[in-house]
């Protein structure tokens, strides 16, 4: 029989569980186990689905410095930042040889492999049943967020709901239509909302998917779908399905709600406090051997505030009259009106050099990976800010409805309220987004809500890209999956 390469979805899966995130991930290690003595208690149920959170956690470490669009295509091109130890990212240089997707595919199947065999194995555990429902609905959503992330860096890209366990366990898979992973997705979510609880009682489950964090993911979902990748697609029944996830959750037994200074969303001590905006995050602790967020200790501004490198300052939405309110005065003494600009950049007089992110600070520092922050991956502005946009597109024009989910975002930063009657509904569609900049800076937003806008390529040419096709719309598929499985077809014009 003729022996197949894959590179990333044929990984055999690894069951031996890795180290804890935080608490609620503080399970026995296990050794030397394979699916046929694993998989029969109640402690092994919750060992396995820690280990698919583990994996997930991955995103804010491992995958820090690959060019994924949680960091550097996101905020190294898009008008944000420049990020300067990732050139072929940073310059729109990368192809399908580029190491770095590689990475990502590997990471995306190995992650859901682990999710799948969870979701085959856990029915035949004995064990309580609420628990067992809860952990598969878990399972699901990080299944469910995984795919969400692959469908939009790649398009069409091989659906996988089985465990893989080995090389004959899988013929040769092509690309599934995207259309196929949305409604796959979308189950998940549907069902994950059906079994999750609105919060955890015991402490140490504190960081786990809530049924409020699967009803964001499938607003979102509905939200990006519905725009079709530009306004001439945009579907408006997604739209309204996505207005509707989002409005439930303004309601009870849901308590999300912004905090009062942008200080307090992001301090450590308080995360995961529905109440101070928190939905969802990656979790970490600081001084368990590279448990810390990597992401945090590259943006962060205490500790490494004299270092050499910074990033250099934001382009116009930023100094311009058209981003941060910020008040001259003689000398070039910039005075910022808007509260957050206080809270992004290490030195807001220097505006013109290298800076650093304000929003992960730590002043204990001990070594690299031992951040203790979270990195957010759901919280409730993101929520607000969507919701006013999904009305936009749904509306002739803007008006007092619309502009008022967006508009308690303004009034927390200290700036004044959109006024409806200022804006058409083609022009608050841009500042819309250049809002969510100003809001959800370094956060790892922009890449995702230009693609989905139809955005990426105009705003590219105009920061001096001429180069930017469509095709960036897609992140290529790596070349050596590609030449491993000839059944994969390269996205267009890579």
């Amino acid at each position: 029989m003729k022996t197949k390469r894959y590179v990333g979805l044929l990984v055999i899966i690894a069951l031996i569980v890795t180290s804890c995130m935080e608490d609620f991930l503080d399970e026995e290690v296990y050794s030397e186990l394979s699916p046929a003595n694993f998989y029969t208690t109640e402690a092994d149920a919750l060992a396995a689905v820690s280990a698919v959170y583990n994996n997930f956690q991955y995103f804010g470490n491992e995958l820090w410095s690959v060019g994924t669009s949680y960091m550097y295509v996101t905020d190294g091109i898009t008008d944000i930042m420049t990020n300067l130890w990732n050139a072929p990212v940073e310059n729109l240089t990368y192809n399908s040889s580029t190491g770095d997707f590689l990475v990502l595919w590997n990471h995306c199947y190995n992650t859901n492999n682990k999710a799948n065999l969870v979701l085959e194995k856990l029915p035949g555990i004995t064990m309580n049943k609420e628990l067992k429902e809860r952990l598969m609905a878990e399972t699901k959503f990080l299944r469910a967020f995984n795919y969400f992330n692959a469908v939009r860096w790649w398009g069409d890209v091989p659906l996988i709901t089985k465990a893989i366990e080995g090389f004959e366990d899988i013929e040769d898979v092509s690309g599934t239509p995207a259309s196929q992973v949305y409604d796959q997705i979308i189950q998940d979510l549907q069902d994950a909302i059906a079994l999750l609880p609105v919060s955890y009682s015991n402490p140490n489950d504190e960081g786990r998917a809530t049924r409020g964090a699967a009803k964001t993911l499938l607003g979102k979902v509905y939200l990006t779908r519905g725009w079709g990748g530009g306004p001439a697609n945009i579907n408006t029944t997604d739209l309204q399905l996505a207005v509707d996830e989002f409005e439930d959750l303004m309601q009870s037994p849901y308590t999300y709600a912004l905090a009062d200074s942008v200080p307090v969303t992001f301090d450590f001590h308080q995360e995961n406090t529905p109440e101070l905006g928190h939905i969802f995050s990656q979790q970490y602790a600081e001084g368990l051997g590279y448990e810390g967020t990597w992401i945090a200790q590259n943006m962060q501004a205490m500790e490494l505030e004299a270092a050499w490198w910074g990033y250099p300052a934001p382009e116009s939405w930023i100094q311009g009259p058209d981003g941060f309110e910020i008040f001259w005065q003689d000398g070039w003494n910039p005075v910022p009106i808007d509260k957050r600009l206080l809270y992004l950049f290490e030195d807001y007089t220097q505006l013109w050099w290298f800076y650093w992110c304000k929003k992960w600070q730590y002043d204990h520092y001990q070594g690299w990976a031992e951040h203790p922050q979270n990195f957010t991956m759901l919280r409730w502005a993101d929520v607000l800010l969507m919701h006013s946009e999904a009305l936009n597109e749904l509306s002739a024009a803007p008006d007092a409805n619309v502009v008022a989910s967006i508009n308690l975002v303004r009034e927390r930063a200290g700036v004044a309220p959109y006024d409806p009657a200022a804006w058409t509904k083609e022009t608050f569609r841009d500042e819309i987004q250049d809002e969510r900049n100003r809001e959800l800076w370094g956060e790892c937003h922009a890449w995702f809500d230009y693609v989905r806008k139809g955005m990426f390529v105009p705003r590219m040419q105009a920061a001096g890209y001429d180069f930017v096709t469509d095709k960036f719309n897609l992140f290529p598929i790596p070349q050596q999956e590609i030449e491993n499985n000839p059944n994969l077809t390269q996205n267009t014009g890579w």
